[in-house]
């Protein structure tokens, strides 16, 4: 979830609340810049460290697609595990990673 990658600015980070992405992208709606953000865990769930409240997963799919296609963006993007970041001209969401995988690369 996109709001575990978020958080105060002011810290500390913890497994809840990891203030790695900006709190704009991370709260609903989760649209920054003309783009919405979404986040997937995708794969079995891995059992939650002491302190943490919910169990994370090895594998995800994050995607950001125009809030509306060709006026505020034309393009679509998405990435997975490890971290390629994969586009689509036509502005549509990436179902799943292998939708994702079979995207260009952004170079």
């Amino acid at each position: 979830m996109l709001t575990t990658l978020g958080g105060p600015a002011t810290g500390p980070a913890s497994c809840d609340q990891a203030i790695l992405l900006d709190p704009i992208v991370t709260a609903a709606p989760n649209r920054k810049s003309g783009f919405t953000f979404a986040y997937t865990a995708v794969g079995a769930p891995v059992v939650a460290p002491a302190g943490c409240s919910m169990a994370g997963t090895n594998a995800y799919l994050v995607t950001a697609v125009p809030t509306t296609v060709d006026i505020t963006g034309i393009r679509s993007f998405c990435s997975d595990e490890p971290g390629t970041i994969h586009f689509d001209v036509t502005g549509a969401v990436a179902g799943d990673q292998n939708a994702c995988e079979a995207l260009p690369v952004l170079h």
